[in-house]
C-alpha cells in the first residue's frame, strides 16, 4: 500500500515538473512581441485604417493670432490649440469659431515668456499650461486663472489625468507626477547621451486609458493610480545596436549612419478594444502597426501612405489634426484624393482635420 502511494506521489510529481518545462518553453514575457517592427515592405493605405473625416476650417478674426498650430486638445467639445510661434492658445468651437485667446506673456509670476505644452482635464474643467519649463499655470476652460505652481524640476510635457499631473523631463528621462512641490518617479529609463529629445508626444489619452512612451525607448506603458505597468513591448531591426551608437560619442565614420539608423519615435497612440494602433517613423519613413494586445500579435506593419496628414504632407496652409475613434460622416476615397490632388486648402488659414479610426 505504501509503495503504491509512493509510486502514485513519483508520477505527480513527474507530470508536475514535465507541466511546468512545458510552461517555461511556451510562455511568453508579459507584453512583449516576438515580431520585429519595420521589417515588412508592406503598405497600409490610408483608408484602410480611416473609417472618416472631418474637415473643419478655422474662422480668423482680427482678434485672433493663428499660425502653425503644434497641439490641440478637446475640451467640453471645443478645440484648445497651442502655436508655440506667438505663445497663444486659442479656444474653437466645432464649427470652426474662434471665442477666445491665452496670450499673457510677462515677467511676473503669472505671466510667461514661452509656451512649451499644454494639457487639459476635462472632468474638472481645468487647463494647465506649461511654461519656460519650470512653471504650471492653471485656468478654467474660459482662460481665468486658478493657480501657479513653481517647479524644482525642468519638463518638457505636461498630461492632466484624472486630476493628477504628469510631467516628463528629460534631466533623466523620465516620468514623474507632480503634487505641489512634490515630484514622484512613475517610469524611468535609461537617458541616451547623443539623443535629440523632445520631438514627440509622450503622453497619450485613448480608450479611456493613459498610455506614455519614452523616447529612444522600446516599451508602451499604462498609467493608473500614479503608477505604470508594460502594456507593450516591442523590438525593430538592430534595436540594440542603435541604442549603442547614440550611448556613445559620435565619431567622424559614425556620423552618416547615425541619420540613417535611428531609434523608433512613436508619433500617435489610439486604443479601441483589444487593439492598439501605433503610428511610428523609422528611417524617415512613417508606418503605421497594430496590436492585438489579448494574444500579443502585430496584426498588421507597415508603410503609411495616402493621408493627408501634416505628419507626413507639406502643405502651405497651416494643419492642425485631432484623432478619435467612433462614428462620424463617411468621406470615400474620391474626395480625399480631390482634397489632396487638387490641394483644395493650400492657401493661408487653418484647418483642422479629425479622422476616426475603423
Amino acid at each position: 500500500y505504501k509503495m503504491n502511494i509512493r509510486k502514485i506521489y513519483i508520477g505527480l510529481s513527474v507530470i508536475a515538473f514535465t507541466l511546468m518545462v512545458i510552461y517555461a518553453c511556451t510562455s511568453k514575457t508579459s507584453g512583449k512581441y516576438s515580431e520585429i517592427l519595420g521589417s515588412t515592405s508592406d503598405v497600409v493605405h490610408f483608408n484602410e485604417m480611416i473609417d472618416s473625416i472631418v474637415l473643419i476650417r478655422v474662422q480668423e478674426d482680427s482678434t485672433t493670432v493663428l499660425g502653425t498650430i503644434s497641439k490641440i486638445e478637446v475640451g467640453n467639445g471645443d478645440f484648445y490649440a497651442l502655436n508655440q510661434q506667438h505663445n497663444t492658445i486659442v479656444r474653437i468651437d466645432s464649427l470652426g469659431n474662434c471665442h477666445s485667446q491665452l496670450r499673457n506673456i510677462g515677467k511676473s509670476k503669472t505671466e510667461y515668456i514661452r509656451i512649451d505644452d499644454f494639457s487639459i482635464d476635462n472632468e474638472l474643467g481645468i487647463l494647465a499650461l506649461l511654461c519656460d519649463f519650470t512653471k504650471v499655470i492653471y485656468y478654467d476652460l474660459n482662460f481665468n486663472l486658478l493657480k501657479v505652481n513653481i517647479l524644482d524640476v525642468p519638463l518638457y510635457r505636461i498630461c492632466l489625468w484624472e486630476g493628477n499631473l504628469y510631467g516628463y523631463t528629460t534631466e533623466d528621462n523620465s516620468i514623474v507626477r507632480i503634487d505641489n512641490h512634490t515630484i514622484q518617479k512613475i517610469i524611468e529609463t535609461d537617458k541616451i547621451p547623443f539623443w535629440i529629445y523632445s520631438q514627440t508626444p509622450i503622453f497619450h489619452k485613448t480608450g479611456g486609458k493613459l498610455l506614455a512612451t519614452l523616447e529612444c525607448d522600446n516599451r508602451i506603458y499604462e498609467i493608473n493610480n500614479n503608477k505604470a505597468k508594460e502594456l507593450s513591448i516591442f523590438t525593430y531591426n538592430n534595436y540594440e545596436e542603435i541604442r549603442q551608437k547614440y550611448m556613445n560619442p559620435p565619431t567622424s565614420h559614425t556620423k552618416t549612419s547615425l541619420y540613417e539608423e535611428t531609434p523608433l519615435r512613436v508619433q500617435y497612440l489610439t486604443l479601441k478594444n483589444d487593439k492598439l494602433l501605433m503610428i511610428y517613423s523609422k528611417d524617415m519613413l512613417v508606418r503605421i502597426a497594430v496590436f492585438n494586445l489579448k494574444n500579443k500579435s502585430i496584426v498588421r506593419d507597415g508603410v503609411f501612405i495616402g493621408s493627408p496628414s501634416p505628419l507626413w504632407n507639406t502643405s502651405n496652409a497651416s494643419l492642425a489634426f485631432s484623432f478619435e475613434t467612433g462614428n462620424s460622416l463617411p468621406v470615400d476615397s474620391s474626395y480625399l484624393h480631390k482634397i489632396v490632388k487638387q490641394n483644395k486648402y493650400q492657401d493661408e488659414g487653418l484647418v483642422i482635420i479629425k479622422y476616426v479610426i475603423r
